[in-house]
């Protein structure tokens, strides 16, 4: 497999990329972060509320817990966002 070297020369494009890279925070964060709690607790619920091994050892209360904490974590992080729009 050949390495092509697709390094950007605009400024903005290579500043967003340091910025991404050093773990600098911008506000795109915030939604990103919204983003992929709601894809967890989609995953959560999809894969685990109804699973066998859940129901047979009587899990579903912390599935449960772990549900309403990813969506108290999915408030705060659309609370962030819309706080810098």
């Amino acid at each position: 497999m050949e390495i092509v070297d697709i390094s950007p020369t605009d400024p903005k494009i290579l500043a967003a990329a340091k910025a991404y890279v050093e773990g600098e925070y911008n506000e795109g964060h915030a939604i990103e972060l919204a983003d992929r709690v709601h894809t967890l607790i989609v995953m959560l619920d999809e894969l685990l509320t109804d699973h066998p091994a859940v129901i047979k050892f009587e899990l579903h209360d912390r599935v449960e817990t772990i549900g309403l904490e990813l969506a108290e974590l999915y408030s705060e992080a659309g609370e962030i966002s819309f706080s810098q729009a």
